[in-house]
């Protein structure tokens, strides 16, 4: 595969993976998806939580797995 400067600047930032492809930037950080999860854990449920902050129940658990 031939490489363009710009493939080769959005690589080295992290942006491509060697194959080429995009990698999906997440819309919150990890310090905003800790602060989502300790709502959990003190006592407001996961339903709630997830129309709140625009989140499907399944990316809440995902992130609960990790």
């Amino acid at each position: 595969m031939t490489c363009s400067l710009e493939m080769f600047a959005m690589w080295s930032r992290g942006l491509l993976t060697e194959e080429g492809y995009r990698i999906k930037k997440s819309r919150f950080s990890e310090e905003q998806i800790m602060g989502i999860l300790r709502e959990q854990e003190v006592g407001q449920k996961a339903a709630e939580i997830c129309r709140r902050h625009g989140v499907s129940e399944a990316t809440f658990w995902a992130w609960k797995s990790k």
